[in-house]
């Protein structure tokens, strides 16, 4: 097998019934040609850097020149969309190949090229502010320690597309450790096909849960692990401040990364009732909420599988609700313990439930900021929020700092799980009107080296200081 510009090229995707994708070609554009190159991400996969790079390699990767084994495809699936069943698939995207690594399977992915069968009437491409807007987000959780799909590549197609206005399009180069979703599953259950189900599932255990294929009862073990998978990913999403804006189950993945950048942002000052998308009017998806509609969707993955949990449906729902019973304490346990670290506790201890949440009712009462505030424990320096002008902080880092006597290093500690730096919305807006729009890259190339390191407390100022503008800061899918 050829190996082009190091791509081990696999289609095992292929080996699903037919109802799960449909033949399709990215279009060709009129001028493809990068924006962004992910060196390091190409490093880990091991791929010919030096030739991809070249205008035949990113024709290639971009899906318009190359190999006969890869086949290009175009993924059916289903979701639930603000809580309503919709048939969807991608109508945007297309996954150019099956890379075969080390470490399993990695999908390459690309979106922005085109029309599918799936497209409803769309245009199926992608603006290159959408496409920044993701590589900056992914690159930001992977560096936080967050599952993630990475961005291998943003690549400019020469041409501009209609959306408010004109604007310029690109493609995306997506890698993820597959793109099965829970809408996936919702899919096959809507087609009322069993033995596609079965197929299905069988595919996604091979892939992600190799060690289960064989064993009797493994759908209903396969299910608990994409629990703890989603109560773990949720959980590290809360520590950071994290909000998804757009938790589909056709953006949940089974893998347990974080997939379909959208309408994101990190929480500036701590609110449980934060929204940045500019279409969840109800707060359907604020980030106090992420947990809750993380297990809503696991039980409609449940409601998807239960012919695979017990041929007797009473026995089937039992099961797959005794299963989902246990995601509140997962999380809870996970979430715990990222937060015990960010205050320097090693392992948490149940009295410290009190100072954790104390912390936050305080961060919530004097509008403090909450990245801003854990960075200020960290480096000894409480200055900079009102919070730290009260009584009431004060009387909490009396509490504190006895508990901390118990540990060692404990900064240490809280060094390795404070970012001093997240992409702060306000700046990000900024970079990206300034790349997208004005062709001016020099922020947005800042920015995004500065998220690669979220733990440097030297980083310029501009990327670690809290910003003076309080306005809402609302988010578009941008698309």
């Amino acid at each position: 097998m050829t190996q082009p510009y190091g791509f081990t090229i696999r289609n095992t995707y292929r080996d699903l019934p037919k109802l799960f994708y449909a033949d399709s070609l990215p279009m060709r554009f009129v001028d493809p040609s990068y924006t962004f190159v992910n060196r390091a991400l190409a490093d880990e996969l091991r791929l010919d850097i030096k030739a991809l790079r070249t205008e035949r390699g990113c024709r290639f990767l971009i899906g318009e020149t190359g190999h006969d084994e890869a086949r290009p495809l175009a993924m059916a699936y289903a979701g639930h969309q603000y809580g309503q069943f919709t048939v969807l698939g991608d109508g945007r995207a297309h996954l150019r190949l099956e890379h075969d690594t080390s470490e399993g399977l990695l999908d390459i992915h690309l979106k922005g090229s085109g029309k599918t069968p799936f497209s409803r009437g769309f245009d199926g491409r992608a603006t290159l502010r959408s496409a920044l807007l993701e590589y900056l987000y992914s690159e930001a959780l992977c560096a936080l320690g967050v599952p993630t799909t990475r961005s291998l590549a943003i690549i400019t197609t020469g041409d501009e597309i209609k959306r408010i206005g004109p604007t310029a399009a690109a493609v995306l180069v997506r890698v993820a450790k597959s793109h099965l979703r829970v809408g996936t599953f919702e899919y096959a259950a809507h087609r009322g096909d069993l033995d596609a189900l079965k197929a299905l599932a069988d595919f996604a255990i091979e892939r992600h849960d190799a060690d289960l294929s064989e064993l009797p009862g493994r759908y209903l073990t396969w299910y608990k692990r994409i629990i703890a998978r989603q109560a773990a990913l949720i959980a590290q999403w809360q520590a950071i401040g994290f909000v998804h804006g757009v938790m589909n189950t056709d953006n949940t993945a089974i893998s347990g990364e974080s997939i379909d950048y959208g309408p994101c942002a990190f929480i500036d000052n701590y609110d449980l009732n934060a929204v940045y998308s500019s279409i969840d009017a109800h707060g359907r998806y604020a980030y106090g909420n992420q947990p809750y509609i993380g297990s809503w969707n696991l039980a409609k993955l449940g409601e998807a599988i239960l012919p695979l949990i017990d041929a007797d449906p009473k026995a089937a729902r039992r099961k797959t609700h005794e299963a989902l019973v246990d995601f509140g304490p997962q999380f809870e346990h996970y979430y715990r313990d990222h937060m015990g670290k960010k205050l320097g506790f090693a392992s948490i201890k149940d009295r410290d439930d009190n100072l954790i949440q104390t912390l936050l009712g305080l961060m919530e009462t004097y509008d403090a900021d909450y990245t801003a505030t854990f960075t200020a424990l960290t480096t000894q320096r409480d200055a900079g929020e009102s919070l730290f002008d009260s009584s009431e902080y004060a009387s909490w880092k009396t509490r504190w700092q006895a508990r901390l006597h118990e540990e060692n290093t404990p900064f240490v500690r809280m060094q390795a799980h404070n970012p001093a730096i997240i992409p702060r919305n306000q700046v990000v807006k900024s970079a990206l009107d300034k790349a997208a729009h004005d062709g001016d890259f020099g922020d947005y190339m800042g920015l995004l080296e500065a998220v690669r390191h979220p733990f440097d407390t030297a980083a310029p100022r501009a990327y670690r200081t809290v910003p003076k503008n309080k306005e809402p800061f609302v988010t578009y899918c941008g698309t």
